[in-house]
Parts: structure tokens; sequence; C-alpha cells
């Protein structure tokens, strides 16, 4: 009887470390494209900040 419920659990130990296994890769999807989501919001603002730059810089060289 003992060996029969050594092998359930350590059946059940290798389904829980394959299922761990799994949350891990989906972890680091999620941290994946966090870190996208970040670079890209970074972009986004530091190219709205160069057009108004520009748009800045050209309407004050139309004046001119």
């Amino acid at each position: 009887m003992h060996k029969e419920r050594l092998v359930e659990v350590k059946a059940i130990e290798a389904r829980n470390e394959e299922r761990f296994r799994s949350l891990e890769s989906e972890v680091r999807k999620i941290d994946n494209l966090s870190y996208r989501l970040t670079i890209t919001e970074q972009t986004s603002s530091s190219t709205a900040g160069a057009i108004k730059t520009f748009r800045g810089y050209s309407a004050s060289r139309l004046v001119t």
C-alpha cells in the first residue's frame, strides 16, 4: 500500500511541477508585455514632445 501511495504522490508532484513551469512561462510573457508597453509609452511620449518642439520651432521660424 505504501508503494502505491508513493507512486501516486510522485505523480501528483510531477503534475504540480509541470503546472508551476507553465505558470512561470505565462508570468514571463506578462512581464515581457509589460516591459514592451512601458517602452511604447515612453516612445510615444518622446515622439509627442519632439513634435511639439518641432511645431514650436517651425512656427517661430515662420514669424521671423
